[in-house]
């Protein structure tokens, strides 16, 4: 279960908060869901890595693959609802584990989200295993192409 892992791009259907490239100039955004302001335009919400927001078409967010996001991840925040909502689209560290009561225990990561002010202190929120996903990386001591290894010297 859960949101992450798909390993695939073709979905057309984006939940709120997945990690997307923007055609044309590679920014990394996530999606967040129909613009309300430009409904008619097909306009669709992003919060840029910066926190702030944009507004792009559809037709240019690629989906980014992604993977369940682990203890020690970067990692965004997908699919939330009600209070947590506002985490949608945020990148934070995955930190210790913890437990999601309610109707059934769910395993859970806190999460330690950017500050928008470098100046203020993060927002720290236990947030559900399904509700993270991070971008796929090579595994530690996996070989390097050429051009990876150039760029890792500079």
């Amino acid at each position: 279960g859960g949101l992450g892992g798909t390993g695939t791009t073709a979905s057309s259907h984006l939940v709120p908060g997945m990690p997307c490239r923007l055609v044309g100039n590679g920014q990394v955004v996530a999606y967040l869901g129909p613009d309300e302001d430009n409904r008619q335009g097909g306009l669709c919400r992003v919060r840029l890595l910066d926190g702030k927001f944009a507004a792009h078409s559809r037709q240019y967010l690629l989906p980014m693959p992604t993977r369940p996001a682990r203890q020690g991840d970067w990692a965004y925040a997908v699919g939330l609802v009600g209070d947590q909502a506002r985490f949608n689209g945020r990148r934070g560290l995955c930190g210790l584990t913890g437990v999601l009561s309610g109707t059934c225990e769910r395993p859970g990561l806190w999460v330690m989200f950017e500050p928008s002010d470098p100046t203020c202190p993060p927002e720290i929120a236990l947030l559900s295993e399904a509700n993270l996903v991070a971008l796929p990386s090579p595994p530690p001591g996996a070989p390097h192409t050429p051009w990876e290894a150039r760029r890792t010297a500079l």
